[in-house]
């Protein structure tokens, strides 16, 4: 299904360069190289560049950009999308709290130089699917923008044939792909009253305290599954509503297998995303 061209001024600019922000690192199994996912993107043309960016990374809600369509009615995109003019870029790259941006070249990206035909047009699987952007180039290239909340809330920017999946997650230190899982990233909650603040100390006296416990074994993961529940409920809402997303079994390094999914299951229960 096909809706309104969005963004006009774009039609028939030339692609500068791409920025990205919080980047993949990891390669999937259908890919040579990183995956196209990214938690914000910028195709900066030669007039104007746009700016896309999933809202639950960067403003813990799932709120997109509202379209108003032909005909009355109101269409929404499952990311944030907005229109600047290149000198005014500096200035709207900052909406990502501080979190890095970098050029990204990359043959199975927009490239400079690349025209686009028409500005983006929303586009969608089926009557029902949630909205995307496709971008068509003189060179003959069409590449689609969609959100991928079970890819940790990631914009895929990718040619249309492209469909990213896992097999697993597995998490082996902080800065990994869905490295906020990791126990290092996990600080200063508080369980039973007590502050868990270094996330560098609090592990290792779990670790220690379930080797004089009766049973060690249940003692370790009834103490991991109390750390992650607390922790979800307090931290910024952001990895909250990553968490209830997840879609994927888990492997952190550390942390008990099944734990994680059992508090991501509890949370959506109770509407904590």
């Amino acid at each position: 299904m096909r809706g309104p061209l969005l963004f006009p001024a774009l039609a028939g600019q030339t692609v500068v360069a791409m920025r990205v922000c919080e980047p993949w690192v990891a390669a999937l199994p259908q890919t040579a190289g990183p995956a196209c996912l990214f938690g914000a993107i910028v195709l900066q043309c030669n007039q104007h560049a746009l700016l896309c960016h999933a809202p639950v990374r960067y403003l813990a809600n799932t709120h997109g950009s509202k379209i108003g369509l032909h005909g009355g009615g109101v269409a929404e995109l499952p990311f944030r999308a907005s229109l600047c003019e290149v000198d005014e870029l500096e200035h709207w790259l900052p909406l990502t709290g501080g979190a890095h941006w970098s050029h990204r070249t990359s043959l199975v990206l927009p490239i400079p130089g690349e025209i686009l035909v028409e500005a983006p047009q929303m586009v969608r699987d089926g009557g029902s699917g949630p909205w995307q952007l496709e971008f068509r180039f003189r060179t003959g290239r069409c590449f689609r923008l969609q959100y991928r909340p079970d890819m940790d809330a990631s914009l895929q920017f990718a040619p249309v044939e492209v469909d990213y999946s896992l097999d697993r997650i597995q998490v082996m230190g902080p800065e990994d792909d869905f490295g906020w899982l990791h126990p290092l990233r996990l600080r200063k909650f508080v369980v039973d009253g007590v502050l868990w603040e270094s996330a560098k100390v609090w592990p290792i006296q779990v670790l220690r305290a379930s080797r004089n416990a009766a049973n060690p074994k249940c003692f370790f993961r009834h103490t991991w599954y109390s750390a992650l529940r607390a922790y979800f409920k307090q931290c910024p809402p952001s990895y909250r509503r990553r968490l209830v997303e997840l879609r994927y079994p888990v492997q952190v390094q550390g942390i008990p297998d099944g734990v994680i999914e059992e508090v991501a299951e509890e949370l959506r229960q109770e509407n904590w995303g």
